[in-house]
């Protein structure tokens, strides 16, 4: 009986085998299949880029362009790190500029353009003049003939690269908020302002993650709503604005969700994935920009605020400045550094707890060697008062 028992459990174990080896066969397939997707994306577009550059030289010719004549325009992408940087610049150096920027000229400076594609040969192309090599001065450049507004450049650009792996979630972030505020009034009231002492923009941004939060909150509390939301990110339709109107938000927060559905965001992985960058301070997110920091490990080292450490905010600065440099230098994956982080927060609040205890017990021995005989009765009074009150919380906690 134990045989047939023992032979049934190892016929059941090898069957469950079979299965977990069949779910990674199709996990791996369907991994294949969407890495020759991205792939084929990624050759259509530069496909794409070619035959704008193609009908834009035909047109209007090549022309040399000096860099100190070009700016970056608003596009989504944000990050180029020192080595994507240094790596181009090697390249051009090796190959030459093998395909022109593009430029938009701005309509209010003569003799001035703006880039829509080519900024990372445009940065490698001044690190290299800062490094001596004054032929790189001029860049090949063509010449759109159009001269649209920041705005409708911005949104081409979103359009291009949103669901593009070149967009990490703090570019993806700052480009989405960008182009709601260009679309949307959020109505900032001058009390909204004045709270973030007349900044605008951060009123802005403060009142933006409410009401994206609050409909988070919504569809995670309402099974019906979130069921339809689910069903319209999955197979948009041409009803789109009804739709939406059937859900029980506000006239703000319809046009927040309009947006993002035209855009094809996934709502609930926006909030989820993206909307926390926006807590990140300004020396993480130069980290991630120029020292190619990740995402996730800046929002762990975060935590390293000087709230949480009890600290100046100079004193933080330099924590978080340690620690980014570690996780840059040791590949740190996310768990690495979240531990890490862990680890520092205990270590300073064991430190601030020891001193705290050093503290009490010198106050302690002070009292118990105080000669209260030579106290005068209003000091004596003062003292019973504080000590009472002490005692009063001592007992309650």
């Amino acid at each position: 009986m134990g045989r047939r028992n023992i032979a049934k459990e190892i016929e059941a174990d090898f069957e469950e085998v079979l299965e977990l080896s069949s779910h990674q066969k199709t996990i791996n397939s369907l991994r294949d299949e969407l890495a020759i997707a991205k792939q084929e994306a990624e050759l259509y577009k530069e496909q794409a880029l070619k035959n704008v550059r193609q009908s834009l030289e035909a047109s209007g010719g090549k022309y040399k362009i000096a860099i100190k004549e070009i700016k970056p325009s608003q596009q989504c992408r944000q990050t180029f790190t020192e080595a994507a940087i240094f790596k181009r610049a090697q390249s051009l150096k090796a190959e030459g500029q093998l395909d022109p920027v593009i430029l938009v000229p701005l309509a209010r400076s003569a003799n001035k353009y703006q880039l829509e594609d080519g900024e990372l040969r445009w940065r490698a192309a001044n690190y290299l003049v800062e490094q001596g090599h004054s032929d790189w001065e001029y860049l090949d450049a063509v010449i759109a003939p159009i001269s649209p507004s920041e705005e409708e450049i911005h949104r081409r650009s979103l359009i291009h690269h949103l669901h593009s792996e070149e967009l990490n979630p703090l570019d993806r972030l700052e480009a989405i908020t960008r182009e709601i505020y260009w679309q949307i009034d959020l109505e900032i009231n001058p009390e909204e302002i004045a709270k973030h002492n007349g900044d605008k923009l951060t009123a802005s941004q403060d009142k933006l993650k409410k009401l994206l939060r609050n409909m988070h909150y919504f569809f995670k509390t309402n099974d019906e709503a979130k069921l339809k939301l689910m069903l319209l990110q999955q197979k948009p339709t041409a009803n789109l604005q009804q739709e939406i109107a059937s859900f029980e938000l506000s006239d703000i927060q319809k046009k927040l969700l309009h947006l993002l559905l035209d855009l094809q965001i996934n709502f609930q992985s926006f909030v989820a994935n993206d909307l926390p960058m926006t807590s990140l301070t300004n020396d993480l997110k130069q980290g991630i920009r120029i020292n190619g920091l990740g995402c996730h490990q800046a929002l762990a080292i975060n935590k390293l605020s000087a709230k949480n450490l009890k600290q100046t905010e100079d004193n933080a600065l330099k924590t978080r400045a340690l620690v980014l440099k570690q996780v840059i230098n040791q590949h740190l994956s996310v768990r690495k550094t979240r531990s890490l982080v862990a680890q520092i927060l205990e270590q300073h609040n064991s430190q601030i707890a020891q001193k705290q205890q050093k503290s009490v017990t010198k106050y302690i021995k002070y009292i118990k060697a105080l000669e209260v005989s030579e106290l005068s009765q209003e000091d004596k009074a003062v003292l019973i008062e504080a000590l009472e009150a002490k005692l009063v919380k001592l007992r309650l906690n």
